[in-house]
């Protein structure tokens, strides 16, 4: 069952749980959430560039939780899709990372693209091949061996916080895809990474911010490092 944070006529504001992919894809097996949304709104099919993607202007990777928007018509869809090219919309995540990141807020700034050993991602220097991707952190609270941090991007790349944090050595905690041998992996059966909120423009010229909390695994993950805070 639909999730439903927000919905009028245009938009559907969900909060996608961990462990579901958004829609079909090479190598996704099983239910996604685009069933899903057809099966509970019917009239979303046909909305959109591909049948496959009903309604759905942007994604979250399959086991990352948080806010999505779902366009509802074809006007909000294509008035959706634009404020993601002109980056008016805020996106900002939740992220737990391995390791001490050595400034209290930065910008990762690479390019990003496949790569060519592993069914991931890779991002490289800026001088290097692959699209350009930006995202900003700020450090929100930090344990021994971890950083809880805010996380804004200004693009929207395949596994674009992912990889980032990956390419500097401070991977997601719990992350199997995205890891540095050194640490050893959290187990929580998903990467900490959640999209805590999303602001963008309705239809009607008003501006909002939807948010969802974290959910209860991520809850107790930090719960379980507590004692490790630094003062």
């Amino acid at each position: 069952m639909l999730n439903i944070l927000y919905e009028d006529n245009d938009i559907l504001v969900l909060n996608k749980p961990s462990g579901i992919a958004v829609h079909p894809a090479p190598g996704v097996d099983g239910a996604t959430l685009a069933d899903e949304l057809i099966v509970e709104r019917p009239q979303l099919k046909g909305v959109g560039e591909d049948e496959n993607r009903p309604g759905i202007v942007h994604r979250l990777d399959k086991d990352v939780s948080g806010v999505m928007v779902i366009a509802k018509t074809q006007e909000a869809y294509t008035f959706l899709k634009q404020q993601f090219l002109d980056r008016t919309l805020e996106k900002e995540y939740v992220a737990l990372v391995h390791g001490k990141l050595p400034k209290e807020t930065d910008t990762i700034r690479v390019n990003i693209g496949r790569s060519a050993r592993k069914a991931r991602m890779a991002a490289r220097p800026t001088s290097q091949e692959g699209r350009e991707a930006i995202t900003h952190y700020e450090i929100l609270e930090r344990f021994r061996n971890f950083d809880l941090i805010r996380v804004k991007i200004e693009t929207g790349r395949t596994h674009q916080i992912r990889a980032s944090f990956h390419f500097i050595g401070h991977p997601i905690a719990g992350d199997e895809l995205y890891f540095v041998k050194r640490f050893k992996i959290f187990a929580i059966g998903r990467p900490f990474l959640h999209a805590r909120s999303l602001t963008l423009n309705l239809l009607n010229g008003e501006r909002r911010t939807f948010s969802a909390p974290l959910p209860e695994e991520l809850t107790q993950a930090i719960k379980k490092i507590a004692h490790t805070k630094y003062a």
